[in-house]
């Protein structure tokens, strides 16, 4: 029986549609994306208030030793970073080897290559601080295994 992915297929409006402007914002500089990031954290944290009670409880369960000031930081923080990480994305469409290797550099690689040479797979755990979409990028710059598959269907 061939592989079956459960991740369905994407809309042919998006494909058609969507996909073709992400892929020309992709095309931007840096600088305009970042300030387009600004942009967008004004809209979901300040005219949309996006699950921002959400944000603020889980903020003060994670952190009930932080006054509310602190805690404030944090929330403004978060919805900048979620911001970024969006035009970030969109950036994975077009990013070139080259700018993908001066925003991240992956230190001690040949560990995955030891895994490579004993014919072992190996899992990478993140936490969400980062671009995990660009490390996953990256990652075939830097080592042999496949990190990335298409399906096959």
């Amino acid at each position: 029986m061939p592989y079956k992915s459960d991740i369905p297929k994407p809309q042919k409006w998006f494909l058609y549609g969507v996909y073709p402007i992400f892929l020309l914002i992709s095309k931007l500089p840096f600088a305009v994306l970042y300030s387009f990031s600004r942009f967008i954290y004004i809209l979901v944290y300040y005219v949309f208030g996006y699950r921002k009670n959400v944000v603020k409880m889980n903020l003060k369960k994670s952190f009930p030793q932080k006054d509310e000031k602190e805690l404030l930081r944090i929330e403004r923080d978060f919805y900048k970073h979620l911001s970024d990480l969006f035009v970030e994305i969109i950036k994975g469409l077009s990013i070139s080897s080259k700018d993908l290797k001066k925003r991240l550099i992956y230190e001690n690689p040949e560990i995955f290559h030891d895994y490579l040479q004993r014919n072992q797979s190996c899992v990478v755990v993140l936490t969400h601080s980062c671009n995990w979409e660009w490390i996953a990028l990256a990652s075939q710059l830097y080592v042999s295994q496949t990190v990335l598959q298409k399906d096959p269907a």
